[in-house]
């Protein structure tokens, strides 16, 4: 009864630990499209910048600054959506290294039910065949 108690639990972690790979995974997709987001908003605000000698109007000025704002208003957001993403990944790690050490655990804990029930029936053998008459 206890080993298929511990098989269950080792397939229950074996499932965990899929699903936490899983979102590790994902979870490094959305930064890597995060960071190339960055790159991408970086280049169109070194397109943006004022050129020296460059004559513009008033309203080129405003439309120009807006631009740029909203420009890095987004780097800002993104680098955030980055931060958070690490942090997020870090944690999945710590997470799938528990269920690793759990799955571990159980797995020895399964090997020695094994061991028991194997010396049990070795000494149930020896105690037959020294009871059995010649």
């Amino acid at each position: 009864m206890k080993k298929k108690l511990y098989n269950i639990l080792l397939l229950k972690k074996k499932l965990k630990r899929n699903n936490s790979i899983n979102q590790i995974s994902e979870l490094n997709k959305e930064k890597i499209k995060s960071d190339e987001a960055v790159k991408v908003l970086n280049e169109l605000l070194q397109s943006s910048k004022f050129c020296d000698g460059e004559l513009l109007t008033a309203d080129e000025v405003i439309t120009k600054s807006k631009y740029q704002s909203e420009i890095h208003k987004r780097i800002e957001v993104s680098n955030n959506r980055s931060i958070f993403l690490k942090k997020e990944i870090r944690q999945g790690i710590v997470k799938l290294n528990q269920i690793n050490k759990q799955k571990k655990v159980i797995s020895e804990k399964i090997k020695n039910i094994d061991k028991e029930n194997l010396k049990k029936k070795d000494e149930k053998l020896e105690l037959t065949s020294i009871n059995r008459p010649n």
